[in-house]
């Protein structure tokens, strides 16, 4: 339970407030006590008013009678009975209960509360006495409700110490937010005080327990929390959206600085209870930008997008799209369109972003297609595409195991037969030789293609150059120039595997003719197999 005295005034202006909230059905009268013979003839709030009035004159010192107090509880703990009750108990404690006074009930806030308006102002003429009024009110509301204002003070410190955080800062602004006033001491402390209760704790204790409950967000929540807030911002104006995320999320949203031109912000994911740094969700440019509107669309869509490709320098389309979507557009070609709205233009992507979406779609066809896993490997692709993998790219790259153990058993069987080039060429594979391995790239179809090393099917290079030169028939021509001194047998070994280095046709689905831009649809009675 709470007591706030509220701003004085000369004129009882008090009662023509509640009288206004009881117009719109927002308060209801409790009671007017101690207005002796006169309340018969007191018919209007008018009236009670000037009776006030009257009765306050007598003391021509007292330049604002009016007392006007507003006592709350908590949600609806109380009713309106019990808080009428309270109120008449205040009135006592304080001095005021032989006064004549008036309390109205209010229902048009989250907690009950009534407002109390009376008159400083004495039987004999006197001014009641307000010394240390505002110490007074909260003693007596502490033992009115049987309240400790220090213990509960004691337990929120310990409850928002339990939050994840990362700074000090964050930890003041969940204090400041639950209505408590933070200041640091010079000796390493900080004190916190909260209507009359007060604590001081170590900021050792703070930066203890920051570490100990710090959680770090993880990277499908963030993508979720990022999505939320574009859908929501982008359709409400900034108070309704603070509300709504608030309602809807538990997500409290806190600006710095000019609240007009805030220079950052912090949500508290109550739910969750923990504190994030706004530039980890959306910066704050961003943000504003949906709410004010002040930058066009076209600057809009495309911060986000950059933003996203900051965030994920390989995200593709599709991995932008899903965060897009969430604003009511998505990316199609090379402008951003409206989602659901038959494909309206909502702005141009910029040039550098159109490139650097299609490179992140084509490097994730070919890794996703081709799945390296060796330097050999990521060689032979960049050679091929133009891309510029690395070896960090092969990190969440692996190969099927199946498709493994099937062509270690094909290839052994396929070099210990006659004519093992053909056979090779005859089964769509065409092989390589980079860094020191052979690279087999099994072209089924358009929609599958395997791509293995020697080291993957437990052959060495030299295994199987010379199954294959043993094999086939050319041999005979291959010793007769190196006999001759004309050719040695490295040379030979070496035409070999360069004479069968080449792309299968675009029908057949090689890396040249792809276009990774394009979903491939399957032909009718089309089926994948080895």
């Amino acid at each position: 339970m709470i007591a706030k005295i509220l701003r004085k005034s000369s004129s009882f202006s008090g009662i023509d407030y509640n009288e206004r909230r009881v117009k719109k059905g927002e308060a209801e009268l409790l009671c007017r006590e101690n207005f002796g013979d006169a309340e018969a003839l007191l018919k209007t709030p008018s009236s009670c008013k000037k009776f006030l009035e009257e009765w306050s004159a007598r003391n021509d010192r007292t330049k604002y009678p009016q007392l006007h107090v507003s006592i709350s509880a908590k949600g609806k703990d109380m009713s309106k009975e019990e808080l009428l009750q309270a109120g008449k108990d205040w009135l006592r404690e304080m001095g005021y209960g032989d006064n004549p006074y008036i309390i109205y009930f209010h229902n048009n806030t989250d907690n009950n509360h009534i407002h109390i308006i009376t008159t400083r102002i004495n039987r004999q003429g006197l001014k009641i006495d307000d010394s240390f009024e505002k110490k007074r009110s909260l003693q007596i509301i502490d033992q009115l409700s049987k309240t400790n204002r220090h213990e509960e003070i004691r337990q929120l410190v310990a409850d928002r110490l339990r939050f994840s955080f990362t700074n000090k800062k964050q930890f003041f602004l969940l204090l400041e937010r639950a209505g408590c006033s933070v200041k640091e001491t010079g000796d390493n402390k900080t004190t916190i005080q909260k209507a009359g209760g007060k604590l001081t704790i170590s900021n050792d204790l703070i930066m203890f327990c920051q570490k100990r409950y710090w959680r770090e967000l993880e990277k499908e929540e963030k993508k979720k929390i990022k999505a939320l807030v574009i859908k929501y911002s982008i359709e409400m104006k900034k108070e309704d959206f603070r509300s709504f995320m608030k309602e809807k999320f538990g997500y409290d949203f806190f600006f710095f600085g000019d609240q007009g031109n805030p220079y950052g912000y912090a949500m508290v994911d109550n739910r969750n209870r923990r504190v994030l740094q706004g530039k980890d969700i959306l910066p704050v440019k961003i943000l504003l930008g949906n709410y004010n509107k002040a930058a066009g669309r076209a600057e809009y869509f495309n911060s986000i997008i950059r933003h996203l490709l900051e965030e994920n320098p390989y995200a593709t389309r599709g991995e932008i799209n899903k965060i897009l979507h969430k604003a009511g557009g998505y990316i199609d070609k090379d402008s951003v369109r409206k989602k659901w709205r038959g494909k309206i233009k909502i702005c141009d992507l910029d040039k550098n972003l159109k490139e650097k979406i299609a490179y992140n779609n084509k490097r994730d066809y070919v890794l996703n297609k081709y799945k390296p896993n060796s330097i050999a490997e990521l060689l032979y692709i960049n050679k091929k595409t133009g891309l510029n993998l690395v070896p960090g790219d092969m990190k969440k790259i692996k190969k099927n195991p199946e498709d493994i153990s099937y062509y270690t058993q094909f290839m052994r069987e396929i070099l210990n037969s006659e004519n093992p080039i053909e056979r090779l060429r005859e089964n769509n594979f065409s092989i390589n030789s980079i860094a020191g391995e052979l690279v087999f790239i099994n072209h089924i179809n358009k929609n599958r293609t395997v791509m293995f090393t020697n080291n993957d099917i437990g052959l060495s290079k030299e295994e199987i150059t010379s199954s294959l030169y043993a094999n086939d028939t050319r041999n005979e021509t291959i010793y007769e120039k190196e006999e001759s001194g004309n050719l040695s047998i490295d040379d030979a070994l070496s035409e070999l595997i360069e004479g069968i280095d080449y792309i299968i046709p675009d029908e057949v689905g090689g890396v040249e003719g792809d276009d990774p831009t394009k979903k491939k649809k399957k032909k009718k009675g089309e089926y994948v197999s080895r």
